[in-house]
């Protein structure tokens, strides 16, 4: 692939609002960042067996 081919596709994903980030990197936004802490940190501190108990 030449390099000016390589660069549109990179402006393409930039323009459709993705990030081109090495491999073992995840992007997520703050938003759902700070949900996953809030829903990790109380199924720990609540130290559940079954985190899919919906109290039946």
């Amino acid at each position: 692939m030449k390099t000016e081919r390589l660069e549109d596709c990179l402006a393409v994903l930039y323009a459709l609002g993705f990030k081109v980030v090495e491999s073992n990197r995840i992007c997520v936004t703050p938003t759902a960042l700070e949900f996953m802490r809030q829903v990790t940190s109380r199924a720990l501190a609540n130290e559940c067996t079954d985190l899919w108990d919906d109290g039946e």
